[in-house]
């Protein structure tokens, strides 16, 4: 596993990526929390020393499970919370793009208070090619504006 961490910031302190590296290079370049949607890649958390780990497994391939949607959205609050304190988190998938893409827009709506569409845009421009599975963007897109964000 390389030391690269392949990721790009959505917010101030939330970035979203790809597969993370193991050891201390997260804790290193300052993530102090990191999610794992990537069904298939689980690792435990001694992999990531000094960084809460929060497992959010789904399938890209299909219509999310109500459980895994469960997952997403108990994640993504995490996430709100911990950037709102000041937390410098990494959403991750394999590829960074669908999953993490899933939870880091839904947890931009619970900060900032937008729509899951303008979420869904702003993840995109964010990170290259990101939210391409249609089904996770329109379940986000499909989202009102969260009356008590807290604005950008």
């Amino acid at each position: 596993m390389t030391s690269y961490i392949d990721a790009d910031p959505i917010l101030r302190n939330l970035w979203q990526g790809a597969e993370p590296p193991h050891g201390g290079v997260l804790r290193d370049a300052g993530f102090r929390l990191l999610v794992l949607s990537a069904e298939e890649i689980q690792p435990s958390r001694e992999k990531f020393p000094g960084v809460v780990v929060i497992y959010a497994p789904n399938d890209d391939t299909l219509r999310p499970t109500l459980e895994q949607m469960r997952l997403a959205m108990r994640a993504a609050r995490a996430v709100a919370k911990a950037v709102k304190r000041g937390t410098k988190t990494l959403v991750t998938c394999a590829m960074g793009r669908n999953r993490s893409g899933l939870i880091s827009a839904l947890a931009l709506r619970e900060i900032t208070g937008c729509s899951g569409a303008d979420a869904v845009k702003h993840v995109q421009k964010s990170r290259s090619d990101a939210l391409t599975n249609k089904t996770f963007a329109n379940m986000v897109s499909a989202l009102p504006p969260r009356e008590n964000g807290v604005k950008r």
